[in-house]
């Protein structure tokens, strides 16, 4: 699931195998602890992680048991959101299952800056062009010339 992190709520904005739009408090969310570092956050058993085994994602409602979270990077090199896995039985993930995780939040970054990524195109390529075109204001010879005759 992909979720983005607000100052105070966690959103939903696509999953599988539960209803996208899900919100909740941000204090309890993982996703909200992942973001807070370029690292991805696993969690093999929430029941046995001292900073979650009392949280009520684990305890109640959802009732996650392991977690594997990746930060999304924003072109501003914040972190808005992550892309995750949960699971309701503790499991260990394994090198490859991290990897593709990454692979997959690698493809999420990628739309979650696609817009402004076009946007910075665009400006370059107008900046490019408008260097390339010949204007009173960059070519030389608009300039005055001494005479020194």
């Amino acid at each position: 699931m992909v979720n983005m992190i607000t100052p105070d709520t966690q959103v939903n904005v696509a999953c599988f195998g539960m209803d996208a739009g899900f919100q909740g408090g941000r204090r309890t969310s993982f996703c909200g602890r992942t973001i807070l570092t370029d690292e991805p956050l696993i969690i093999n058993d929430a029941l046995l992680d001292e900073r979650f085994k009392d949280n009520p994602n684990v305890i109640e409602g959802l009732r996650v048991r392991a977690y594997a979270g990746i930060p999304l990077r924003a072109v501003d090199g914040t972190h808005p959101g992550a892309l995750c896995l949960i699971d309701i039985g503790p499991r260990v993930f394994t090198t490859k299952e991290i990897d593709l995780l990454k692979d997959l939040a690698a493809w999420a970054e990628i739309e979650l800056n696609s817009t402004q990524l076009r946007e910075a195109t665009e400006a370059l390529t107008t900046a490019r062009d408008d260097l390339n075109e010949p204007t009173p204001s960059n070519c030389s010879w608009h300039l005055p010339v001494a005479n020194h005759c």
